[in-house]
């Protein structure tokens, strides 16, 4: 018989709890059956808690693989950096070993052209004393044969003596220009501020002096100025004018321009003289390369060559324009140029 019971819906769920208890009183057996309530619906509010706690758990383990992921990306980042290190430093190593390479290479590249120009000056006191000691002998010897005994040759024999005397006259002046350029190629460059302007008039003034039957148009712009070496820029000068003056000798209305380019830097001499073939502009610069007739207009070759040397040893350039009955344009920059004060000149 059953005596108590709680109501059905208490335990809609599984219980919790369960406990079976058999007892003799009164002359009965008694049994008393304990069970919990669903352990979700033993307290009111329960269920929300459920749900908050698998939120939680969840959203522990996105943090977790958050966290994993950021840690394995720092250890993958940190990985790379020690092996782009380790590169670094072996690239720097390399870099340092090439470097002391190339300044072992540069130091003895260094002391062979110190070696080859003093080989080169050496070259130049040979040229100088004992080259030109035994041309003055045949200079004097032929020159006193010519005046003394002249009359004991035949026209073949004084021919001869002639062309002796002339050769050892062009040998003089070849050997002349080779010192020239040597000098040019000696020495360290004293850059100055320059006026080219009136250093172009003062030549060109020196060459009408020497040629004063000529009529040549000679302009010159202003304010020509560069900071150069003034003994070099001064033979600079005086070859690529002396060329001009040189080259519109058959001219009728010979005209010489100094000037510079729209770039302020790029200055020229121009003529409007015998000119020159452009296949063969690489020439013009080369010592003893002539693209005149030596009858028409005398010279060595060197001048131009000496002009390349000096525009290089200011770290500049030179070119040049021309056409075979044309003119000549030659053009060329040196290193630092600036502004400074010049004037105008117009000769006739």
């Amino acid at each position: 018989e059953l005596v108590y019971a709680d109501p059905p819906d208490r335990h809609a769920g599984p219980a919790a709890f369960q406990h079976v208890v058999n007892a003799d009183a009164y002359g009965r057996k008694w049994r008393f059956e304990f069970a919990s309530a669903s352990m979700f619906d033993a307290v009111p509010g329960l269920a929300p808690l459920r749900t908050a706690l698998i939120v939680g758990l969840l959203a522990s383990l996105l943090l977790f693989g958050i966290a994993w992921s950021l840690a394995q990306t720092e250890n993958r980042a940190q990985r790379l950096a020690a092996e782009m290190s380790a590169a670094a430093r072996r690239s720097e190593a390399r870099a340092q070993a090439l470097n002391r390479s190339l300044e072992a290479r540069v130091e003895t590249r260094t002391r062979e052209l110190s070696e080859a120009n003093r080989e080169l000056e050496t070259f130049a006191y040979s040229v100088s004393h004992d080259l030109r000691a035994p041309l003055r002998a045949i200079e004097g010897f032929s020159r006193v044969l010519e005046d003394r005994h002249a009359q004991a040759l035949d026209t073949t024999g004084r021919d001869y003596l002639h062309r002796v005397r002339s050769a050892a006259s062009r040998m003089s002046e070849l050997i002349e220009a080779l010192l020239k350029v040597s000098r040019v190629a000696r020495g360290d460059v004293q850059p100055e501020p320059l006026d080219l302007s009136r250093m172009s008039a003062d030549i060109v003034a020196e060459l009408r002096a020497a040629d004063p039957d000529r009529q040549v148009t000679v302009d010159i712009e202003p304010a020509l100025a560069a900071n150069a070496d003034r003994v070099l820029v001064r033979s600079l000068l005086e070859n690529l004018l002396g060329n001009a003056w040189k080259f519109t000798r058959d001219r009728e209305a010979a005209h010489i321009r100094v000037g510079v380019e729209a770039d302020g830097r790029t200055f020229y001499v121009q003529d409007n003289g015998s000119g020159f073939d452009q296949a063969y502009v690489d020439k013009l610069f080369r010592p003893f390369q002539r693209l005149h007739d030596d009858a028409r207009f005398a010279g060595e070759g060197i001048g131009l060559a000496t002009v390349k040397r000096i525009v290089e040893r200011h770290g500049g350039t030179i070119r040049a324009n021309g056409a075979p009955g044309q003119g000549a344009k030659f053009m060329f920059t040196l290193e630092e140029r600036e502004p400074g004060s010049g004037h105008h000149f117009e000769s006739k």
